[in-house]
């Protein structure tokens, strides 16, 4: 057992997670911006504050520097087998679902969490029992399960509701400001507490020590990738969001097929993911709440506008300057001109 809720009540939060899960990405659907996930893919690499750039510079924070923080935190602190296995199967899951509806809260990207999340379920099969190999390379029969058929689902889990939200988005267009002022931050708040509440008696000290400093490696990775690579505050921040907050769902099926014939170290490994996932919930309720407030005082501007779309914006209006010079220069020489038609 992973706590010492019985198998009803654990099934219950389970079921409740994945309700809040759903509504989550319906909300997010709600706000979501066509546009936005269009210019992740036609923008140029190169382009300042490229969200297509934000999204190569992502992955590699997701595959890369995300494990390797992962590992120093392994090294340093002397983890044993059970910490460190777990650590590491929370570094190289893909991005979670529930990053997008905290970038809702904080005015983010979301078109980016969106996009990460999609790509890196996608490729989950392949990158996840790869980056377990290398990180553990000193155990050569060290492996995990992965699910293809349970990817899938993921990736589906994630479509259907933002598709939803979108068409409620369109049917109804108040719902949209309804769900930034209200919905999203009550329903980040619930994700959070269920999160927390599943930890239970896993909570030991030294988990919650490596826990932490792993969500909040997360959020520096992802901000110090950001101010390298001139991606701007909403890029930024969706980023950091989506290197914290891990697909624990997709973490704790591949540990229950894995592990299944040694039930100790699953538990073990299960108890280390659970205060992975408490504390990304909680150092993301922090980051959000502090850029929310910072907003507030007007340190930060609550609207920032750095996608791509403003940059075409300005190029449509740009190009629509000499158009409107020229017609201008025109009324003025016929306003000027002498009238021969009144005698």
């Amino acid at each position: 057992m992973v706590t010492d809720a019985s198998p009803a009540l654990e099934k219950a939060e389970t079921a409740l997670y994945h309700i809040l899960l759903f509504a989550a990405f319906t909300a997010v659907g709600l706000t979501l911006n066509g546009s936005e996930l269009v210019s992740i893919w036609q923008t140029p690499l190169l382009a300042q504050k490229s969200p297509s750039r934000a999204l190569v510079l992502g992955m590699v924070g997701l595959y890369l520097c995300l494990p390797l923080v992962a590992g120093v935190i392994i090294a340093v602190m002397q983890a044993p087998v059970e910490l460190a296995t777990g650590l590491m199967m929370v570094a190289i899951m893909p991005g979670g679902p529930a990053s997008a509806i905290y970038s809702v809260v904080v005015g983010g990207f979301t078109g980016l969490n969106i996009t990460m999340t999609l790509v890196s379920s996608a490729l989950a099969a392949a990158t996840v029992p790869l980056l377990f190999k290398v990180a553990v390379a000193s155990h050569e029969d060290a492996q995990i399960q992965v699910n293809f058929f349970y990817m899938m689902l993921t990736s589906a889990a994630v479509i259907i509701p933002l598709a939803l939200g979108g068409w409620l988005s369109y049917r109804a267009p108040s719902l949209r400001r309804i769900m930034e002022k209200v919905l999203a931050p009550v329903v980040i708040i619930l994700v959070a507490v269920v999160f927390i509440s599943k930890a239970g008696s896993a909570v030991t000290l030294e988990r919650i020590i490596c826990a932490g400093i792993l969500a909040l490696g997360g959020w520096a990775v992802g901000s110090l990738i950001g101010l390298v690579g001139g991606l701007g505050f909403r890029s930024s921040v969706s980023l950091s969001l989506e290197l914290v907050i891990r697909d624990m769902p997709m973490a704790m099926a591949i540990i229950n097929n894995s592990f299944s014939e040694n039930a100790e170290l699953r538990d073990s490994v299960m108890h280390t993911a659970l205060v992975c996932g408490m504390m990304a919930h909680i150092v993301s309720l922090a980051a959000v709440g502090t850029c929310a407030a910072l907003q507030r005082c007007g340190w930060i501007p609550a609207k920032i506008d750095d996608s791509a779309s403003k940059q075409d914006r300005e190029t449509t209006q740009e190009a629509s300057q000499p158009e409107q010079t020229e017609s201008s220069s025109l009324d003025e020489a016929q306003a000027s001109s002498p009238s021969y038609g009144s005698a």
